[in-house]
């Protein structure tokens, strides 16, 4: 039931984000990445529940222009 959040500094341009991320198990709840501006909070990849025993390499593209902050909740 605990939850941790995860945030990048502030950043500006374009991007590609690479990560792994293993999610195995019954009680998996879910792995959200949110791009925050000054004026949005918006979700931009979700996985949700068990994907297996075994790490898994993820890839974003982020294409804002102005400033933004990457933050992951799981």
């Amino acid at each position: 039931g605990d939850t941790a959040r995860l945030e990048s500094p502030w950043m500006r341009g374009p991007q590609c984000m690479t990560f792994y991320y293993h999610m195995y198990g019954s009680t998996m709840s879910r792995l959200v990445i949110y791009i925050k501006s000054q004026a949005t909070n918006k979700s931009i990849w979700l996985r949700s529940q068990d994907q297996g025993d075994h790490w898994i390499q993820a890839q974003i593209s982020i294409n804002e222009t102005s400033s933004y902050q990457v933050s992951r909740k799981y």
